[in-house]
């Protein structure tokens, strides 16, 4: 058995660390707990039931009328907006993330 195959024992982000790692964006944050319990992310859309171990990534435009090319990322009640970013290079910036923090664990 692997130490990842014991419950609870998964390596977890905050929307703290998604910010610092989406620096590069100069994102535009709402964040008020920040809590370290995302396991991972799934494309936001208006269908979706939103559960609490993922941040949800998506065009904030399908939500808000912000303009083009408007990225959000939601997780409990913490956001953070990004201007002008493509979702693909977004969703790419957040699987790296995990990536560097796996490393770490």
């Amino acid at each position: 058995m692997h130490k990842s195959d014991v419950a609870g024992d998964e390596m977890k982000l905050s929307m703290w660390m998604l910010l610092d790692e989406l620096a590069d964006f100069n994102p535009k944050s709402a964040i008020q707990s920040g809590t370290a319990t995302i396991e991972g992310f799934r494309l936001f859309s208006d269908a979706d039931i939103i559960t609490s171990g993922f941040v949800f990534i998506g065009h904030a435009d399908d939500f808000y009328d912000t303009g083009k090319n408007n990225v959000i990322l939601v997780h409990r009640n913490d956001m953070i907006f990004l201007a002008s970013a493509d979702v693909a290079d977004v969703i790419n910036h957040v699987v790296n993330a995990f990536e560097k923090f796996r490393s770490w664990d």
